[in-house]
């Protein structure tokens, strides 16, 4: 969750990007904010899961089955 990310930084790896996801787009931001002024490289998803899926691309349940964005 984006509210206990700050918590979590020393988890991540600082030595490789990280591509931050939501649904719409808007979490997302403001996690690579956040990531980017703490000196991380990273990229957002721009438009989130439903702009993957309106592009056409797959969207896959954990077990790789065909999911859908809700």
């Amino acid at each position: 969750m984006l509210s206990q990310l700050q918590d979590h930084l020393s988890e991540l790896p600082t030595r490789r990007p990280i591509v931050t996801v939501c649904r719409s787009g808007r979490r997302s931001v403001m996690a690579a904010q956040l990531l980017t002024r703490h000196g991380y490289t990273v990229s957002n998803l721009a438009g989130g899961m439903h702009a993957w899926a309106r592009a056409g691309l797959p969207v896959v349940t954990r077990g790789g089955k065909p999911g859908q964005i809700i």
